[in-house]
């Protein structure tokens, strides 16, 4: 877990597939925290985005349902880059990245 200035914690995960290194975290700005994680390799990339769940929805929501343990999420699904978002505890997540749909999942299931 990491704790900040945001109010809120968020998890990173355990492990992410071979090669991808965590280059930088980043604050967003605005009215609500978030963070985005940046995980690089010379060919693939991962982004992690994390944010307070204030239980709104203010767009339809769109995607695969897809559960990883006891968490379900939505896939969206790309030829070039996936993206699988999901809430657990207080804190909602959404990954973007290119590598396989399984490796995707892989990640979301260490947090």
């Amino acid at each position: 877990r990491e704790a900040n200035s945001a109010g809120f914690d968020f998890a990173l995960p355990k492990s992410v597939p071979s090669g991808l290194k965590q280059v930088k975290i980043i604050r967003q700005k605005g009215p609500i925290a978030a963070f985005s994680t940046i995980y690089r390799n010379a060919a693939k990339s991962l982004t992690i985005m994390a944010f307070k769940d204030y239980g709104l929805n203010p767009t339809p929501v769109r995607g695969v349902k897809v559960a990883v343990g006891k968490t379900e999420g939505r896939l969206m699904p790309n030829p070039h880059m996936n993206s699988y978002s999901f809430t657990k505890g207080r804190t909602s997540y959404v990954l973007t990245s290119n590598v396989s749909i399984d490796e995707l999942i892989g990640i979301a299931a260490k947090f």
